[in-house]
């Protein structure tokens, strides 16, 4: 190809390129300007611009410069200031934790620990000829692992182990089958979310269905619907790798047990072990304010160091013990190694978009509830238990899974006497399966992290792989809902 071709194409690269800023550009500073509808208010035009242009930019032309453009956007907009939106962005608890967790990780990895889990993993006679059950197996340890860590904490350590699965296995990035693993755990991260009933995003959601609806709910009976719930949909989106997608499995169905594992890796040193101990401490630490009593000494100082603390905490213990005169961990080595910055501006920023989207003062959430409550009427009651899960689970990937959710339950709770409906099915449902949400770059911080995960995976794959399995697990999982829930409830 000559020199002139090449510039050519260079030209009409960033000439493309240059297009699709001016659309994204429009997107974000254009819509405010259109007339309102429903219960949309002017502010609410402003952020659906910001929304539908930051969709727009994630999937056409990177991460980092769409947030930036759409930060200037909306601190223009009157919905917030430059300072409380920058606080809100890089000052919430998650991003904090993520980029904490990201040493530990990195830790992990450089100690060789993930090694060691790996060739364990690889090294189970159970696990060996059943690619499937292998892959099932992985989805399911950051389900546990998130259930115990946190969500965000889970997908970075399960992720570092389907890299060196990869790699053991020759497989390379964007491969379909690394592809729709990493896709599945991250289905698997933002189920965790939701397992314990007094904790975080479902103990918000459960609030909020009491007052909404008088009843409260049943711990047990709730984690019996949604442990279920979690083990249901995990076997299906493998059903749906294996008979929709056909994802080759050759590599691990076929590899030679003596070549795909490092036996010389299946022994740990003092490191790898005080490395693991320590791990497994901050694990606890993380799960005992939910077991013990509120008012215990050792519950309010947990509670009271938060989760990040928590993680410093152990940072600060690495830091002292020394093995061979180096410290367990460097963490501004560690950092300056491991932190994906794209990704922790994409979870920042979608954070606090999500606050606006689900303010009341865009009329966002109204608009949708007004739409929504007229098509339930003069229907029976399975299609309106139907009609209430899949939209649920449907506008989840275009909107913050809690404000689905509660709008949701909302239109459940008004209309479940009318149609005699069973409510607390449909509102365990629409609490649990709101956080299948993982198709759009804005459904919720675990799909964030997976957009913003371009070393390992492309959005279109995201957008292909997710958006079809989306559409495969919704009328399973609301087949799941409807008879188990009418056992359970």
């Amino acid at each position: 190809m000559s020199g002139n071709t090449k510039q050519k194409n260079l030209n009409q690269g960033y000439t493309a390129y240059l297009g699709k800023v001016a659309v994204m550009i429009v997107f974000m500073f254009g819509i405010g300007f259109l007339p309102v509808f429903g219960q949309m208010t002017e502010l609410g035009m402003k952020v659906l611009g910001v929304f539908i242009g930051l969709l727009f930019g994630w999937s056409c032309i990177g991460v980092v410069l769409p947030c930036f453009v759409g930060f200037i956007a909306l601190s223009l907009s009157g919905v917030t200031t430059p300072a409380a939106l920058t606080t809100g962005c890089f000052g919430s608890e998650v991003v904090i934790l993520l980029v904490a967790m990201y040493a530990m990780i990195d830790v992990m990895d450089q100690s060789g620990v993930n090694d060691f889990l790996v060739n364990w993993l690889l090294s189970r006679k159970v696990l060996q000829g059943r690619p499937w059950l292998f892959s099932f197996i992985i989805i399911l340890a950051c389900y546990i692992s998130g259930i115990i860590i946190g969500g965000f904490a889970a997908m970075l350590l399960i992720w570092g182990i389907i890299y060196k699965i990869a790699e053991i296995t020759g497989m390379k990035a964007h491969d379909p089958y690394p592809t729709c693993l990493i896709i599945g755990t991250t289905i698997a991260g933002a189920m965790s979310a939701v397992v314990f009933p007094f904790l975080g995003t479902a103990l918000f959601l459960c609030s909020a269905f009491s007052a909404m609806s008088g009843f409260s709910v049943d711990y047990a009976q709730f984690m019996g619907f949604v442990v279920p719930g979690a083990l249901f949909t995990f076997a299906a989106y493998i059903l749906v790798m294996r008979f929709i997608f056909r994802i080759d499995v050759s590599a691990i169905k076929d590899a030679d047990i003596h070549t795909l594992v490092n036996t010389d890796k299946l022994h740990t040193n003092l490191r790898q072990r005080l490395v693991l101990i320590l791990f497994v401490i901050l694990m606890v630490m993380m799960l005992l304010p939910s077991i013990l009593p509120a008012e215990s000494l050792l519950c309010v100082v947990l509670n009271s160091i938060s989760n990040t603390g928590k993680v410093l905490l152990l940072y600060a213990v690495m830091s002292v013990i020394h093995i061979e005169g180096k410290p367990l961990i460097d963490v501004g080595k560690a950092l300056k190694n491991s932190v994906a910055w794209e990704m922790v501006i994409m979870v920042g920023f979608i954070s606090q978009l999500a606050t606006f989207i689900s303010s009341d003062a865009c009329g966002i959430k109204g608009s949708l509830a007004e739409v929504i409550s007229p098509l339930a009427l003069g229907h029976g009651t399975v299609f309106f238990t139907i009609m209430v899960l899949f939209l649920c689970m449907a506008v989840t990937n275009f909107m913050n899974n809690g404000p689905v959710a509660i709008i949701m339950m909302s239109v459940a709770v008004s209309m479940s006497d009318t149609v005699g409906a069973n409510l607390m099915a449909i509102c365990a449902g629409c609490i649990f399966f709101s956080q299948l949400a993982y198709a759009t770059p804005i459904a919720s911080p675990y799909s964030a992290m997976l957009f913003s995960n371009k070393d390992w995976i492309r959005p279109k794959d995201v957008y292909f792989y997710g958006g079809i399995s989306t559409c495969m697990l919704i009328p399973l999982c609301i087949l799941f809902t409807v008879l188990w829930g009418s056992i359970i409830f």
